[in-house]
């Protein structure tokens, strides 16, 4: 007796989810370890400035992963 499987849609695109995930997890913990450093008082305004910097590639990069994502549900409209 043969049993009907359900095949699982294929998402060419599945995998810049994980990448947008990834690069999430590696610029927040880089921005965290910017901001939580206190050894040396002279540098803090040089990685305040890194910790924005990072922060503001790191949304960057995640939205532009995001949106190609999704880019299938905004062209097929």
């Amino acid at each position: 007796m043969a049993k009907n499987y359900k095949v699982p849609k294929y998402r060419p695109r599945a995998w810049l989810w994980w990448v947008a995930l990834f690069i999430a997890g590696i610029g927040g913990g880089y921005y965290y370890y910017l901001t939580n450093r206190f050894d040396d008082p002279s540098s803090l305004h040089q990685d305040q400035l890194y910790a924005k910097i990072i922060a503001l590639v790191t949304i960057l990069s995640v939205l532009i992963c995001v949106i190609a994502a999704t880019a299938q549900l905004w062209f097929k409209r």
